[in-house]
């Protein structure tokens, strides 16, 4: 009963959180990538070579990412479809396990993009460079946005 609830609570969660390019839409080839380097470039005082280092790897990391972020919404539709019809919990359980199979291959593409990042850095700017997924500080937010 309390895995039923935390599916359906975690369902309705990811129903309020449209993809990164509004309901069912992608978003555009690079801007996250680049968008991210110009935030760490203004807070890290990247060199040019930094910069093209680092577009390069999250560019990579997004469109790596990118498949499995469709499944991971396609996942939790399936969830939020499955928990409105009644399913078992065994299908409940395979759905969820899925939905955490992709969570944490897309925490891998990200932490290993952070961690190819972190070594372009000088040690004065590695002391500087937030840890954790993504740039923040700490553990991640609980759902992922997608």
């Amino acid at each position: 009963m309390r895995t039923l609830f935390l599916s359906f609570a975690l369902l309705l969660n990811a129903q309020q959180r449209p993809g990164f390019g509004g309901p069912g839409g992608h978003r555009p080839e690079g801007s996250f990538a680049e968008h991210r380097v110009q935030d760490l470039s203004r807070r890290l005082d990247l060199t040019e070579s930094q910069r093209t280092q680092a577009l390069a790897i999250f560019t990579a990391a997004d469109r790596e990412s990118e498949p499995l972020e469709d499944r991971l919404e396609q996942a939790h539709r399936a969830l939020r479809d499955a928990t409105r019809r009644n399913a078992s919990g065994s299908e409940i359980d395979q759905l969820a396990q899925t939905i955490g199979t992709l969570t944490g291959q897309l925490a891998a593409i990200n932490a290993k993009a952070d961690t190819a990042f972190h070594n372009t850095l000088t040690n004065k700017q590695r002391e500087q460079f937030p840890r954790g997924p993504r740039g923040r500080k700490g553990p991640p937010p609980f759902p992922p946005k997608f």
